[in-house]
């Protein structure tokens, strides 16, 4: 799915993606069409489409399909792009923190296997960093960049 944006904008290929998630789900193809709601997501940010409450509403569709078909660590992946959505769009003291009604970091980091845990706390540190980069939380981005300094800068292909 990656492949796209190789080929068209950002904004072309957001309705490509959705569409495959939903034909895959159709299917019964439901990691791969979780990968494509993902990459969704991706898109949808990066096209620079309004975030609101809408969006936040087809996250949460998702999140709670997830968890009806125990993958839990895709809902948690949904959980935290929900979360730094409404960072993005309501006021906080803390923009940079995970932790409001879509994603609390350190209660989902502590109810996790240690391997859930490594990966969920890449994605969040992530979605952190950009959060302070946005907010300019020079703070948040070291202690960010501390914490990512330790994972390969591409996933393993096993």
């Amino acid at each position: 799915a990656g492949i796209i944006f190789y080929l068209q904008s950002f904004r072309s290929g957001v309705d490509i993606l959705h569409q495959c998630y939903k034909d895959l789900r159709f299917v019964g193809r439901f990691e791969p069409a979780l990968g494509s709601q993902l990459n969704y997501i991706y898109a949808y940010f990066a096209a620079g489409y309004q975030i609101g409450t809408i969006f936040e509403s087809k996250l949460l569709v998702v999140d709670e399909f997830c968890k009806s078909i125990d993958k839990s660590g895709f809902a948690a992946s949904f959980q935290i792009h929900r979360q730094f959505a409404m960072n993005l769009r309501q006021r906080s003291d803390h923009p940079t923190f995970l932790n409001g009604p879509a994603f609390q970091q350190d209660t989902a980091l502590a109810n996790m296997s240690d391997q859930a845990r490594k990966m969920t706390l890449r994605d969040a540190s992530i979605f952190r960093l950009e959060l302070a980069f946005i907010f300019n939380d020079s703070e948040c981005m070291a202690e960010m960049l501390e914490t990512l300094s330790g994972y390969p800068f591409e996933d393993q292909v096993i």
